[in-house]
């Protein structure tokens, strides 16, 4: 691991990426600010944690496969941001779609809390946890009733999502709808759960 000096030039070596991918020589301009990066090349993702050193510096850490805190990190960012391209080739490196930060959120929880329906629904064809729940037991059906976000919270109910589970405050996805007033949600919540109900699925 080095230190250099923010917004400048750099170019790092290794005689390996990945089993399928091999790379001798990058280049990457660093912020003078950072706190996370992602660099693309020929189609593949580069991680990059980049944090800072003072007022001046930050650290490159390589991190190239699989899982860690600094892929989880950037997945649950590329989910927030809606970079779909970012998180299928986050999880073309190995990153599991289920992976949890230290509050445990997952990337279904940022897209689901921003509305990104397109990002939601890759998540959930791959296999990420509808009922995820975070450090307080929210889920993300939790988070899409809260912040409105009518398209999202079919999607989950359609996927199966848990319209019962409590959160730490023993409020199900209904109840923090209803505490806010928003029937437009409500509306929501029970036309997916007809729809659900059509074809002979007990909602739960």
């Amino acid at each position: 691991m080095n230190s250099y000096k923010g917004g400048v030039i750099i170019a790092v070596h290794y005689s390996s990426v990945s089993p399928a991918v091999a790379v001798t020589a990058v280049s990457i301009t660093i912020p003078s600010s950072p706190t996370a990066a992602t660099l693309s090349i020929s189609g593949t993702m580069l991680l990059w944690k980049l944090s800072g050193m003072g007022a001046d510096e930050v650290t490159v850490d390589q991190t190239l496969s699989g899982t860690t805190s600094e892929s989880i990190e950037a997945l649950l960012e590329a989910a927030r941001y809606d970079d779909l391209d970012d998180v299928m080739s986050l999880a073309s490196f190995g990153v599991s779609l289920n992976s949890k930060d230290s509050e445990g959120r997952t990337a279904l929880h940022m897209a689901s809390a921003n509305g990104h329906c397109g990002i939601v629904e890759y998540l959930i064809r791959n296999g990420a946890d509808v009922n995820a729940s975070n450090v307080e037991k929210n889920t993300p059906l939790h988070w899409a009733c809260l912040n409105g976000h009518i398209e999202v919270v079919k999607t989950l109910i359609l996927a199966g999502a848990t319209v019962s589970a409590l959160n730490s405050h023993e409020r199900t996805p209904i109840d923090e709808v209803m505490c806010r007033g928003k029937m437009n949600v409500i509306d929501a919540i029970n036309e997916a759960v007809a729809q659900l109900e059509l074809t002979g699925t007990t909602v739960s």
